[in-house]
């Protein structure tokens, strides 16, 4: 049993950390996969408690390959969810710390939302079926309800696996879009800023569990026919002649258009 003194102590002390306004606030990503710092020392990936200061803010920065370095404004005792997204080509670099929390202070200005909106990239496409856009394979992706790490933070709720199993249909109405979403961060977070899509997404359950799957795809270019030679016209012609598929007056017209080309 603890002393009268001994109680005094503790009391005394948790007093003096009250009127010091020391707390700690959660952080968190979205998608939980990005490394978190503060004043350049990592604190924790994809999740961290931080000690905050009544009157200061905390600057947390979040990165993850393929992701756009991201930073956010931690106020005294604010969790806070830290969304990341693709990087991009020309992505500007963030502020530092030291002009964040300046004009924080004199303007009330958040420069780390501010970094956000600026050149937001494309939003990664889902769909069910396939694309007429040129693409090339990342490969397959898969979420699940039973591991919680393939959610982003906003998802992870909807996800309480007790109580989406109670309630879950085949045609999952609400529940359908929330997969979805964790499909598209599941595939940012595997293949990372090449995604442009997921195609022939699908939600399905199985053994009571609940799946989304697709295919990660990446935007390309589409290549223009090389343009064929007179001579290599000329022997498609002359094929299509021989064969009787053309009459000798086509044949003669055709024969005049492509020397004509000359």
């Amino acid at each position: 049993m603890q002393s009268p003194a001994h109680v005094r102590i503790g009391a005394v002390l948790l007093i003096g950390l009250a009127l010091s306004g020391c707390a700690r606030a959660f952080i968190t990503t979205d998608p939980p996969i990005a490394r978190l710092s503060v004043n350049g020392r990592q604190v924790g990936v994809g999740k961290a408690t931080i000690p905050t200061q009544s009157g200061r803010v905390v600057i947390v920065r979040a990165d993850h390959e393929g992701l756009r370095p991201t930073c956010a404004v931690v106020p005294h005792r604010r969790d806070t969810t830290i969304t990341l997204s693709r990087a991009i080509a020309d992505d500007r670099p963030l502020p530092s710390d030291a002009d964040i929390e300046r004009e924080w202070i004199a303007t009330g200005k958040n420069l780390c939302v501010e970094a956000a909106e600026q050149q937001k990239p494309p939003e990664v496409v889902i769909t069910a079926g396939d694309l007429s856009q040129p693409y090339e394979i990342l490969g397959d992706v898969q979420v699940d309800t039973t591991d919680e790490s393939n959610f982003g933070a906003a998802a992870k709720d909807v996800f309480a696996r007790g109580a989406l199993l109670a309630t879950i249909k085949p045609e999952l109405k609400g529940e359908h879009a929330e997969m979805l979403y964790a499909l598209r961060a599941a595939a940012i977070a595997k293949y990372g800023a090449k995604v442009d899509a997921v195609i022939n997404a699908d939600v399905f359950t199985e053994d009571r569990d609940v799946y989304a799957r697709g295919t990660a795809v990446h935007f390309v270019e589409a290549r223009a026919a090389k343009p064929r030679t007179v001579s290599e016209r000329l022997e498609e012609l002359d094929k299509l002649g021989g064969a009787g598929m053309i009459t000798p007056q086509e044949y003669k017209a055709r024969r005049k258009a492509i020397l004509e080309d000359l």
